[in-house]
């Protein structure tokens, strides 16, 4: 299965006032077996080794935004594609990212991470 994280950039200071502010973060999508829907955290920053970060879970997103890049509807900002690869195993247990070649960053990396009750783990 696929995942990305994208960078959640906040929309200019100059959008409509109804626009969603916030400030930049990342957005953490994991395709599911189904293949419909990706699974969504966002978080302020990555986690280093050993480390943790707060996780916020939202709402599942279109499948659409494994390859988005670009503004984001209603004023919300732009996101840019971060990292990207497969992944395997359970979030709320021990998965496994494997980053792609490519990827913009962690090209050739693995991960094992753990989403819990609104934390983000890297544990390897």
């Amino acid at each position: 299965m696929k995942f990305v994280f994208l960078d959640h950039l906040p929309p200019e200071p100059n959008a409509k006032p109804d626009a969603r502010t916030e400030d930049r973060h990342f957005d953490l999508m994991f395709e599911g077996p189904d293949g419909n829907a990706l699974a969504t955290w966002a978080t302020s920053k990555l986690p280093l080794l050993g480390d943790s970060t707060e996780a916020t879970k939202l709402a599942d997103h279109r499948n659409a935004y494994l390859n988005f890049e670009g503004p984001v509807s209603n004023n919300r900002g732009v996101v840019e594609r971060y990292a990207f690869g497969t992944w395997s195993g359970e979030l709320d247990s021990d998965a496994l990212l494997v980053f792609d070649e490519d990827s913009a960053n962690f090209a050739g990396e693995s991960w094992t991470i753990r989403l819990g009750s609104e934390q983000l783990f890297r544990i390897s």
